[in-house]
């Protein structure tokens, strides 16, 4: 930006803004550190006013926000459960590919420690979910009923992927790629799994948007509001091509087929709409977990005074 387009006002600011910042603070333009200045002069390597470099910078709400307890351990949890989460998707898209190689080529690309792999990852994202519980103090016993929920749902979604994707699939017809694949057994399966995670993502979404709000991403539109509840539909969308499956042998022949063609496109635009979500958390999370290292930026900070004690947070 042109530091020229942020002309300092002629009129002078009151005389008790006329104090060193004791704090380091990054000019909005040009990244020099202005710690020492005072907050009535301008940046000495592009003139851009200090006070202008504060507005851009400073978070409002920082001095109100609860401490993280452990903010390594949470920051570090927060990556492994969104990482891991990733991971167990991806795999199964791997495992996907494979089926294909096999029945279209006749060749094994040798992909069997996909699973085993794939369900690490869920008992990986559930123990990185336990961040998510009780990150700081004041959090309504509510959110953390929820979040408890939450991890244990995840627990689940790694029980139904181990049985799905190592006790079913390796003794069953591939799925998707034979015409008698999607066994009604399956089918149960998927649906108990998309309902434990319809319920992860609600349970753990109210705390995750706590540590989300932590910073000025959340407030400025940086991190999607709105990212857990649309996976949630995602999944929900999957699960409707999977009761279209179920209800295909009740349906004429012509409308069975129909039925069967529809439920494997809907569980493929859920499953890759399902993915991109879990790509946005991963990308969110990585946008999140460096400003839980760090106490937010505050005018009290700034100027090297104490800041006050948070008020006490009533649960809604």
């Amino acid at each position: 930006m042109d530091p020229a387009a942020h002309p300092v006002s002629p009129a002078a600011p009151p005389e008790g803004l006329a104090r060193e910042l004791a704090g380091d603070l990054p000019c909005a333009w040009c990244n020099y550190n202005l710690r020492g200045l005072s907050v009535r002069s301008v940046c000495p390597e592009c003139g851009a006013a200090v006070r202008a470099t504060i507005l851009a910078r400073v978070d409002p709400y920082a001095d109100v926000l609860r401490p993280i307890i452990f903010p390594r351990i949470t920051a570090a949890g927060l990556l492994v459960w969104a990482f891991a989460s990733l991971g167990a998707a991806l795999l199964v898209w791997g495992m996907r590919i494979a089926d294909a190689i096999i029945v279209v080529w006749a060749y094994n690309p040798g992909f069997q420690w996909m699973p085993r792999l794939g369900f690490m990852c869920c008992v990986a994202a559930a123990v990185g979910g336990l961040v998510l519980i009780r990150p700081h103090a004041g959090i309504a016993p509510r959110n953390i009923a929820s979040a408890v929920l939450g991890v244990a749902a995840v627990l689940g979604v790694a029980y139904m992927y181990r049985r799905v994707h190592i006790q079913f699939d390796p003794s069953h017809i591939k799925p998707y790629f034979a015409g008698d694949g999607m066994l009604p057994e399956r089918i149960w399966l998927r649906l108990e799994m998309g309902t434990a995670l319809i319920i992860a993502l609600f349970c753990l979404r109210p705390n995750a948007r706590l540590l989300a709000a932590r910073s000025l991403l959340l407030r400025m539109g940086r991190v999607d509001r709105q990212t857990m509840r649309a996976m949630a539909l995602s999944i929900a969308v999957g699960m409707l091509g999977d009761v279209l499956h179920l209800l295909g042998p009740r349906l004429p022949n012509a409308v069975a087929r129909f039925s069967d063609s529809l439920g494997d496109f809907l569980i493929a635009v859920g499953a890759m709409l399902f993915t991109v979500g879990l790509i946005g958390v991963v990308l969110d999370t990585l946008r999140i977990a460096p400003e839980l290292l760090r106490p937010a930026l505050s005018i009290a900070r700034l100027l090297g005074e104490h800041a006050p004690e948070p008020a006490a947070e009533k649960a809604p």
